[in-house]
């Protein structure tokens, strides 16, 4: 075996992790120019989807202009209070939809309902109203479970869906 003083082996090593280093640098290159092509492509493909999501969202919201929503979960501390004293006596012209997570009792499509909880994620219960191509929003959690749900007054909360519904409707004129 051959020995070499320490100096010569410093720059062996030194010259194999260059030699790896530029080794690498080149099948980075290579591959970012074979790949390129592929991701332009498919991002552009990706690009053409989302954008063709979100004309049909937007013709959904055409439909529904003007509609109002209010969304409640099975949230054992109020689900009974909500499903008794409060849809029973909710507007006509307020769709009350029934969202635990895996189902969602509305008419409308499940997807499109979906989607526009996730645009507007609030707490439960909240209202949504459909304006102008938007969707408008308001979360009534804290009122529902401050006062309401400890005084047991219906009442009381439709009238501040009421309020609240009226500060939606005039957002956005």
């Amino acid at each position: 075996m051959i020995n070499l003083p320490g100096k010569a082996l410093f720059y062996i090593f030194l010259g194999v992790i260059i030699l790896l280093w530029v080794i690498f640098r080149v099948i980075w290159f290579v591959m970012r120019c074979i790949l390129y092509p592929i991701n332009f492509i498919c991002e552009f493909d990706e690009k053409k989807q989302r954008e063709e999501y979100m004309e049909e969202y937007n013709a959904f919201l055409e439909e529904i202009e003007g509609q109002e929503f209010f969304f409640y979960t099975p949230k054992k501390s109020s689900l009974a209070f909500i499903e008794e004293q409060i849809l029973p006596n909710l507007s006509k012209d307020v769709a009350p939809v029934f969202f635990s997570g895996k189902e969602c009792n509305s008419e409308l499509p499940e997807e499109w309902i979906r989607f526009m909880l996730y645009q507007n994620r609030r707490q439960y219960p909240f209202l949504l109203k459909v304006k102008k191509g938007r969707v408008l929003g308001v979360s009534l959690h804290h009122e529902l479970h401050g006062k309401v749900l400890s005084q047991q007054n219906h009442q009381l909360f439709l009238d501040i869906i009421e309020q609240e519904l009226q500060k939606l409707r005039k957002r956005l004129r």
